[in-house]
């Protein structure tokens, strides 16, 4: 009525409802005319040709009411049961000549074999189970039937589950704040470890140095006298006399005069290494000996492998030592003779002893 003239408000709104109630029953008629319509479509074209689909269709429809329950079923699972009653499979004819009569009798037949073979499952109790069965049915249950319902069962399996979660949720939390501190350990461990690592470093190569520094004077106290007494002591060798010492990367090695960067050890023979040694061991005792200690020098079998003229020259040199008391063995005749009359030509007294003459004497004297 908005935007509309009038003088008398009850005829307005008189006019009004009479105006909406015929627009509200042509809109009635017209739904009624469209929905007989519809009718008389569905009538005489969609369900003459719904019957013509279905009846072609019948025995899909039918075999598929009959399949429903089965749309569910695990194949493997079937199969399994099938494998378990010996059963090879289930057959029927093809899709072409399909006939749903004989198909549920075939079925039939399956679902009565099935239930003749499947063996049920057993449970065998030991007689101890069956007493305390019995005897906790005769407590608790008065030997009557149990009144406990399979939802009161659920919720004390799940209130047993719940213990045995936050039991095992509390040794959880508990291994894991464990396993937290062994990784602070382990981390507080091995800084220490790596501080301690460099330190050791540090003291190796404060070693190392040292080493080297002790064998440099070492080097340089002897050098001189080791070229001399190893010239005298191996005076075969033929690509020089003397054998000095040098330093390569903290070791102390020995090289031939003539023969630089050679290890003597790979050049000497066995006699020479050993006159080698001696010329090494008197070279020390030259430089760091002390008169005013025990004099003494003693060697085993120095003559061992050494040739006449080596054994010659290392003789001469010890009586030219100047040292209060020289103790030589050697189980050569020949050596011990040349030794004796080097040491009486010097001016030296000279005694002998047969360590095998002794050992016998107390032998059979015991």
């Amino acid at each position: 009525m908005c935007g509309t003239d009038f003088t008398d408000i009850d005829s307005a709104i008189i006019k009004t409802e009479k105006f909406i109630k015929n627009i509200h029953t042509d809109g009635i008629k017209i739904i009624e005319d469209i929905e007989t319509q519809i009718t008389n479509l569905f009538q005489k074209e969609i369900i003459p040709v719904l019957k013509v689909f279905l009846e072609e269709n019948k025995v899909l429809i039918k075999m598929d009411d009959t399949l429903s329950g089965c749309k569910d079923l695990a194949v493997e699972k079937l199969q399994q049961l099938l494998d378990k009653v010996k059963i090879s499979e289930f057959k029927s004819q093809g899709i072409e000549k399909f006939d749903i009569g004989e198909f549920s009798q075939q079925y039939e037949n399956l679902l009565k074999e099935l239930q003749e073979k499947e063996v049920p499952n057993k449970i065998i109790f030991q007689e101890k189970q069956v007493e305390l069965y019995k005897s906790i049915h005769n407590t608790y249950y008065h030997n009557e039937k149990p009144y406990h319902t399979v939802g009161e069962l659920q919720s004390k399996e799940q209130y047993v589950a719940k213990l045995f979660n936050d039991n095992l949720s509390q040794q959880l939390s508990t291994e894991e704040a464990r396993l937290r501190k062994l990784k602070r350990d382990y981390e507080e461990y091995k800084n220490k470890t790596k501080d301690m690592t460099d330190a050791i470093k540090v003291l190796v190569g404060k070693y190392e140095d040292a080493n080297k520094e002790y064998q440099t004077q070492l080097l340089n106290a002897i050098k001189i006298p080791l070229m001399v007494y190893s010239g005298r002591i191996i005076q075969n060798y033929p690509l020089g006399l003397g054998i000095r010492a040098v330093i390569k990367t903290n070791q102390l090695v020995f090289e031939a005069a003539s023969k630089s960067g050679s290890d003597v050890y790979n050049i000497l023979s066995t006699g020479q290494l050993n006159g080698l040694s001696i010329a090494l061991l008197l070279s020390i005792k030259n430089v760091y000996g002390d008169t005013k200690g025990l004099d003494i020098l003693l060697i085993d079998d120095p003559l061992q492998t050494i040739d006449d003229i080596s054994a010659i020259s290392l003789a001469d040199l010890l009586t030219q030592q100047g040292i209060g008391q020289i103790v030589l063995s050697t189980h050569e005749e020949a050596k011990a003779a040349l030794l004796r009359y080097k040491f009486k030509h010097a001016g030296m007294s000279v005694r002998e002893q047969n360590m095998q003459a002794l050992y016998m004497k107390t032998v059979t004297e015991e």
